[in-house]
C-alpha cells in the first residue's frame, strides 16, 4: 500500500505539470501564445470612429493634448478714451490680452489703425491717430515683438464706430470716446 500512495501521489504532481504545461501552450484569455512577438496591426480599423479617435502611443486611455490654431485673424481695439496718446491703465490690459493670443503667437502680421473722435482739425486728427498707433507698436515691440511684423495706418476720424453728436448737434461724450483708439488686426501667417 505504501508504495501504491507513492506512485499516485507522482502520478498526480506528473498530471498537474501537464495540464500546466498544456495550459502555457495554448495562452490564457490574458496571455498571448507567443510572448515575445508583436500581433500584426489589423488592415482594417475596428470602426470608423476607432480610426479618428487620437489614442497615446505609449498608453492606452491616454489622450495626446492638441493646442487648437484661431481660424481667423483677430481684430481687437485699444482704447484711448480718455483722449491723448498715452496707453492708459484699460489699453494695457487689452494690450495683454492681445499679447496673451494664439494669432500673436504665429508670428502674423499687425496692422494698427489709428483713430480719433471728430473733435479739431482733419490734420490734427491725423497726427493724433498716427502717435496713438505707435503708442501701440512701442508696447508690442518693447515686450518682444519684431517691427517689421507692425504696420501703421493714421485715420484720423475717418472710420467712426459710434456717432460723434447726438441728433440735436450737440456732442456724443460717449460717442466720441468709443472713437478715440486704435484698431489692432493680427493676421494669420
Amino acid at each position: 500500500m505504501r508504495g501504491m500512495g507513492r506512485g499516485l501521489i507522482q502520478t498526480a504532481i506528473l498530471a498537474l505539470g501537464l495540464l500546466a504545461a498544456s495550459a502555457c501552450q495554448r495562452g490564457t484569455p490574458d496571455t498571448a501564445a507567443e510572448p515575445d512577438t508583436v500581433p500584426a496591426p489589423s488592415a482594417q480599423p475596428a470602426s470608423p470612429q476607432a480610426a479618428s479617435e487620437p489614442a497615446s502611443i505609449f498608453r492606452p486611455g491616454i489622450e495626446p493634448e492638441v493646442a487648437a490654431m484661431p481660424e481667423r485673424p483677430l481684430e481687437a481695439a485699444v482704447s484711448f478714451a480718455e483722449g491723448g496718446t498715452s496707453l492708459s491703465d484699460q489699453a494695457h490690459e487689452q494690450l495683454q490680452q492681445i499679447m496673451a493670443s494664439p494669432q500673436m503667437e504665429q508670428g502674423g502680421a499687425i496692422i494698427l489703425r489709428g483713430n480719433t473722435d471728430a473733435a479739431g482739425t482733419d490734420e490734427a486728427n491725423l497726427r493724433v491717430s498716427g502717435r496713438r498707433a505707435e503708442a501701440v507698436r512701442k508696447y508690442l515691440i518693447d515686450r518682444g515683438v519684431a517691427a517689421r511684423r507692425i504696420s501703421i495706418i493714421a485715420l484720423g476720424e475717418r472710420r467712426p464706430v459710434r456717432p460723434n453728436a447726438k441728433l440735436d448737434g450737440s456732442d456724443d461724450e460717449a460717442g466720441q470716446a468709443a472713437n478715440r483708439r486704435v484698431d489692432v488686426t493680427v493676421e494669420l501667417p
